[in-house]
C-alpha cells in the first residue's frame, strides 16, 4: 500500500476556481503539492474541503486511539481522543 502524501492539509487561499486543496510546505518559499481541486467555491464544497484537509489528522488520530486501546493505556488514550476530537473540530470547520 502507497502511503499517501503527508499533511498538514489546506484549502488554498490564493485560489478562485476551482476550490483547491494543498499541503502545505514548509518553506515558505516553496507551493506546496496539489491534493485535490473540488469545484466552484460553494457552501458544500467548502465543507467537503474541510473534510480532505482534516485527512491525516483524523487518520492519525484514529489509529492512536486503537493502539492506546488494544494497548489498554489510558492516559495514552485520552491524549489520543483530544486529538481526535481536534480533527473532528477541524473537519466541521467549527475551529
Amino acid at each position: 500500500m502507497n502511503a499517501h502524501t503527508p499533511g498538514p492539509w489546506i484549502i488554498d487561499p490564493d485560489a478562485t476556481l476551482p476550490l483547491a486543496v494543498i499541503r502545505l510546505s514548509s518553506d515558505e518559499n516553496v507551493d506546496g503539492d496539489g491534493i485535490c481541486e473540488i469545484g466552484e467555491r460553494t457552501p458544500q464544497n467548502e465543507a467537503d474541503a474541510r473534510l480532505i484537509c482534516a485527512a491525516p489528522d483524523l487518520l492519525a488520530a484514529a489509529v492512536d486511539c486503537i493502539s492506546c486501546a488494544d494497548a489498554a493505556d489510558y492516559d495514552s488514550m485520552l491524549n489520543a481522543l483530544d486529538a481526535l476530537r481536534d480533527a473532528i473540530t477541524k473537519a466541521k470547520g467549527d475551529a
